[in-house]
This record gives C-alpha cells, sequence and structure tokens, in this order.
C-alpha cells in the first residue's frame, strides 16, 4: 500500500470515528430531573389558587420565569 493511500484511509477512519461518536453521544436525551416535575406541579397549584394569586403576583410571576 502506497504511503499516501495509506495516510489519507487513517484519516478517513479518524474522521469516521469522530462523527460516529458525536452520533451516539447525540442520540439519546437525559432524563428530566425530578425535582422540575415537582416544582412546575407545585407552581401549577400556586396558580390555580386565588389567594396566592392576589396577595403574591410578583413571587409567583418569578416562580413562573424561573421554571421557563
Amino acid at each position: 500500500m502506497k504511503k499516501v493511500t495509506r495516510k489519507y484511509l487513517l484519516v478517513y477512519l479518524g474522521i469516521s470515528t469522530v462523527i460516529g461518536i458525536s452520533l451516539v453521544g447525540c442520540s439519546h436525551t437525559p432524563p428530566r430531573p425530578v425535582e422540575l416535575d415537582q416544582a412546575r406541579m407545585t407552581y401549577a397549584e400556586a396558580r390555580d389558587n386565588p389567594q396566592v394569586a392576589s396577595r403574591a403576583p410578583v413571587a409567583l410571576r418569578e416562580a413562573e420565569e424561573a421554571l421557563l
């Protein structure tokens, strides 16, 4: 095998390995934290409570922004 051909073969092998590893790494989504789901449920309960909405609108808005 010629040196040039062997060199290109190694370059192509390296590039394809990097691409393959990148695709495998990006193919799964990380699990959602349970705490985030709990915080969103608690926020929804507070938002639906008329006393919270009337007595703490600023805190309710801050909580909404924090969850986005």
